[in-house]
């Protein structure tokens, strides 16, 4: 096998996308077996005033993450 066949055997093709619940948006994606959809909110201050609590939420699971 040639090294640049090797390379693309052993990476993870990124199928897993993280939309945005209220615009849709593409965030981000994650590499992932499957085609997966994950959702949570973007960055936009409309789509953070709509949901404030869910803004919150959001906010704690980014620090918790951040800490380990």
């Amino acid at each position: 096998m040639k090294a640049e066949q090797a390379a693309v055997v052993g990476s993870k093709l990124e199928y897993g996308l993280v939309l945005c619940r209220n615009c849709n948006e593409i965030m981000y994606t994650l590499p992932t077996n499957r085609v997966r959809r994950f959702y949570s909110l973007c960055e936009s201050l409309n789509c953070r005033e709509l949901q404030p609590e869910a803004a919150a939420v959001m906010a704690a699971v980014v620090a918790s993450a951040g800490e380990e």
